[in-house]
């Protein structure tokens, strides 16, 4: 059911829109373009992320509550396909992607202003 191969480049479109939106407008609503330093890309990646977690957890919700009005045998439609495999990947890039590369580059810039102080 996850990740079905006909649906691969919508749920691939899903997901990079999900993670896209939320720091295009951080970005833009902060300015981060005028003056591009590591502390403003991480205030505006701080920022989104915590609109894209609220995001993840309400999908989450969503995903596990229509899941339960589903048969035992799995007859989904195409969208609950769709709509699971995208809220599948959302979850699992955001959990072991993003969210460690954010932590990382925030204990970075960390470690900068204490060794530069």
């Amino acid at each position: 059911m996850y990740l079905d191969t006909d649906h691969l480049l919508l749920i691939y479109l899903i997901t990079t829109l999900l993670f896209a939106t939320p720091l295009i407008i951080v970005s833009i609503s902060k300015e981060l373009f005028k003056s591009f330093t590591l502390t403003n890309i991480l205030r505006c990646l701080n920022k989104a992320l915590i609109f894209q977690l609220i995001s993840g957890l309400i999908l989450s919700v969503m995903a596990f509550f229509w899941n339960k009005g589903f048969d035992s045998n799995m007859n989904v439609n195409h969208f609950a396909e769709i709509f699971f495999s995208a809220t599948f990947c959302y979850i699992v890039i955001g959990l072991f992607y993003y969210l460690p590369t954010v932590i990382l580059l925030n204990i970075i810039n960390w470690t900068i202003k204490r060794v530069s102080t």
